[in-house]
């Protein structure tokens, strides 16, 4: 038999809920600064900043410490890590910095004529000197077979505005093999070891030739520019408009078990997804500073970073709003009745599925027409719990639908305003 919830142990769940569900700053020890980028390794959190050098947090976010060590430069434009917890390849506007100790930082900038590095890449190590890969302020592409150089630059292909490189990623299987870089001058791709660019633009003009940041993965390619996100499944030959007419800075994937992955989208607003298709907005209440910066996972938390307010955490299971309140298999499925209706503007529905199957959850309007998807994904059995935000919408009768394979169902909730 499934297990009982008692009233008073629903209101406690609500009541935790809400106190969990907005963002809490995270700031001790490292003050309200510019995050220019972070990455977490296990539960260990690393942020960059600019002026402030590099931090460091082991207790998700409660307190840091400088970890800057001997870097020269503390202008910090984006850190990556890896191999270790201690390994931290950091991107500064006087060189690209390297340290396994957090304390003595290798200088590797050595022959690279602009030292004002945004980004710092692993390269494409199936190419003999392309192993190690950096993206400048202007300068272009440099390539290295080394850590520490000495480096050669690889332009063919850029001019003006694309030798600013901001973000650098590629991807590799037995069908796909490419290299591709997000600048000021566009998107461009490389399939000979980064010897040769090309420019794969298609219709994206303006403000989306601004490239912040982008992520790719087989033939997919995510942009977030100065004009909107944009996605790619030809490499750059034709790009879909996803969100338009706002500036993003990040754009990945948020990767972990509990609740979900889910792919992440940030600038002046920020907006989750978990099928690239639907995008939905989400809630910023508690995050100041400006724009969104960074971010980051651990086993716990979800992170921002922020233009000028530092660094913010908010529970994993309250930044989608899909909450799986019992592993104990249902019986029989379920679409249970929204709480409270009706509502103004938030309610709350609960499901039971008793197998693993593709979940898919629905708002309609009275006409019958679509007006948002909650949930669109593969989920275990089990009991869950999905938040709706109608802020956007207006008052009336709307409908949620629930589908699997074996089971559909539909009932109505009333939204007062």
């Amino acid at each position: 038999m499934k297990k009982i919830i008692t009233f008073f142990a629903v209101l406690f769940i609500i009541a935790a809920a809400h106190v969990n569900a907005q963002w809490t700053e995270v700031n001790n020890n490292i003050g309200s600064k510019t995050i220019t980028s972070m990455f977490a390794f296990g539960e260990d959190l690393m942020v960059g900043t600019m002026g402030g050098g590099i931090f460091k947090s082991s207790d998700y976010g409660d307190s840091w410490i400088d970890v800057s060590g001997d870097i020269t430069s503390k202008n910090v434009n984006d850190i990556r890590g890896g191999a270790g917890p201690q390994v931290v390849w950091a991107a500064t506007d006087n060189g690209l910095f390297f340290t396994q100790d957090h304390t003595s930082y290798i200088d590797g900038t050595s022959n690279i004529t602009n030292k004002d590095i945004n980004y710092f890449w692993f390269g494409d190590s199936d190419f003999n000197g392309t192993k190690w890969a950096v993206g400048t302020n202007g300068d272009g592409v440099y390539v290295s077979d080394e850590l520490t150089g000495p480096w050669v630059q690889r332009n063919t292909g850029l001019t003006g505005d694309a030798l600013v490189v901001n973000d650098m990623s590629g991807y590799e299987d037995d069908d796909d093999h490419y290299s591709v870089i997000g600048t000021d001058g566009g998107v461009f791709f490389s399939i000979d070891s980064l010897n040769t660019w090309v420019a794969a633009n298609g219709s994206l003009t303006g403000d989306a030739l601004k490239v912040n940041r982008l992520f790719g993965f087989s033939t997919v390619v995510l942009s977030a520019t100065d004009g909107g996100y944009y996605l790619t499944t030809d490499l750059g030959v034709n790009w879909i408009e996803g969100i338009v007419g706002e500036k993003f800075n990040q754009i990945g994937i948020a990767a972990f078990g509990t609740p979900s992955s889910f792919y992440f989208l940030g600038g002046t607003n920020a907006y989750f997804s978990l099928d690239l298709q639907t995008w939905n907005s989400m809630d910023l209440t508690g995050v100041t500073g400006g724009a969104i910066t960074s971010f980051a996972t651990t086993s716990q938390y979800f992170y921002v970073g922020t233009e000028t307010g530092g660094v913010f955490r908010k529970a994993l299971a309250n930044v989608t709003g899909i909450k799986q309140i019992s592993e104990t298999i249902p019986d029989n499925f379920k679409l249970h009745q929204n709480y409270p209706n009706p509502f103004n503007p938030t309610t709350t529905i609960n499901f039971d599925i008793p197998q693993t199957g593709n979940v898919k959850l629905s708002i309609y309007n009275s006409l019958g027409e679509k007006v948002k998807d909650l949930v669109s994904e593969i989920k275990s059995a089990g009991s869950y719990s999905v938040s709706f935000d109608a802020s956007n919408l207006t008052s009336g009768i709307y409908f949620y639908k629930i589908e699997m394979e074996a089971f559909t169902s539909i009932k109505k909730m009333i939204l007062v305003k």
